[in-house]
């Protein structure tokens, strides 16, 4: 979370960066991505508020992640980015408040 991949400004070949959190003008590509397969992901926790283990125990994450770990011919990294799955571009922060 909040590295793009393991090194920054490095791409391995078999790493995807997915954002999980929306853009900064609410736009959500994973979750437009995510949809038609029947999951999305749940983005910020509902106050606001950075709260790092809601990206790992909500119930919708928890739905992407059993479906990545369970169906892996699914959720091959080529076959994903050949579908067109959305990677996330760099880091982004949140908007101070």
């Amino acid at each position: 979370m909040g590295l793009c991949g393991l090194t920054p400004g490095e791409q391995y070949p078999d790493w995807l960066d997915l954002q999980i959190d929306s853009n900064a003008d609410g736009s959500h590509p994973l979750n437009d991505w995510l949809r038609p397969r029947g999951l999305s992901v749940s983005g910020t926790h509902l106050t606001g508020v950075l709260n790092h283990w809601h990206y790992f125990t909500d119930e919708r994450n928890m739905r992407v992640f059993h479906a990545i770990l369970r169906d892996r011919r699914t959720w091959d990294v080529a076959r994903l980015r050949k579908e067109g799955i959305p990677e996330r571009s760099g880091v982004i922060w949140p908007p101070e408040s």
